[in-house]
């Protein structure tokens, strides 16, 4: 079951004032609904359609999108290491059949004063789940979630539905098309990320990533137990785009990570949440979209 600790005080969105009252809580709540009423309705012909005409898929191929998964996760809750361990399965299957999924784990930091302090946990991680609980109408945040191009959130160990949206994700072609590249210089890493277009009212996000994590948590409801993460956030980025062609951010190297051991991930966010284009590259390599 998923675990709830914390409510949200932060919008994604600035709102006017004197609408953040209850009455303003119910519509954003009913939008959400009839939000995920639609989506729910689009997944469900898109799998009558595969089922029953499966020469029209064939005739006319499915272009090929992108898909940002997040999950927000702590060593510091039970109900985790399913969802990281899903989070792990998703990113190979990508890797292996060369689709366009960038996984990002995000840790927490509220779960940190309940008896094991998650040594991956980052303010910036909490702020960014509390932005989406705002995005989607809801006045909470809890552990796991999971949110695929920032536009629908679930539980995030549900295996069916994270892989139901990564399909409908991957039906819609990116928008916006991105070029990457990140060099390292001492403690610091320069990424040049090339956008071909800038929709308004978006930003451009760059993450470091560590690819893999393993720690044996000593205490709080982990306790005894060895996890294992996958795409780690451990540093992000982020800025208004106002034009199309580079952009250069330099991040800081956490201490102790290796380049080797890192990766980074771009991409183009509007301020509603939708992900419009991404990608990634090692440190040191420069790759573009298809």
């Amino acid at each position: 079951m998923p675990q709830i600790l914390h409510k949200s005080k932060t919008d994604f969105q600035t709102r006017a004032a004197g609408n953040t009252g209850p009455a303003h809580v119910v519509v954003g709540e009913l939008q959400y609904l009839i939000r995920q009423l639609f989506r729910g309705f689009r997944l469900w012909l898109s799998g009558f359609l595969l089922l029953t005409c499966p020469a029209l898929f064939a005739e006319n191929p499915a272009p090929t999108g992108i898909a940002v998964v997040e999950l927000f996760t702590s060593e510091g809750c039970s109900s985790c290491p399913p969802a990281d361990r899903l989070l792990l399965e998703t990113s190979q299957a990508a890797q292996k059949s060369g689709t366009s999924v960038y996984v990002l784990s995000y840790h927490v930091e509220y779960w940190d004063d309940l008896g094991w302090d998650d040594p991956f946990g980052l303010p910036v991680s909490t702020r960014r789940q509390q932005l989406y609980s705002q995005v989607f109408g809801n006045d909470r945040v809890y552990t796991p979630q999971m949110v695929v191009n920032g536009s629908v959130e679930f539980v995030g160990s549900n295996r069916k539905r994270v892989e139901a949206e990564i399909a409908q994700a991957l039906l819609t072609p990116a928008t916006v098309h991105l070029q990457l590249q990140a060099k390292q210089s001492a403690d610091k890493v320069e990424v040049t990320t090339t956008v071909d277009k800038a929709p308004p009212e978006c930003s451009l996000v760059t993450v470091l990533v560590q690819r893999e994590a393993t720690q044996l948590v000593t205490s709080g409801e982990n306790s005894k137990r060895r996890l294992t993460h996958t795409n780690v956030v451990r540093v992000l980025h982020a800025v208004p785009l106002k034009a199309a062609g580079q952009k250069v951010a330099t991040l800081t190297l956490p201490e102790g990570l290796k380049t080797s051991e890192s990766e980074v991930i771009s991409f183009v966010q509007h301020r509603s949440g939708t992900i419009h284009g991404a990608t990634h590259c090692a440190i040191d390599q420069k790759v573009a979209t298809p």
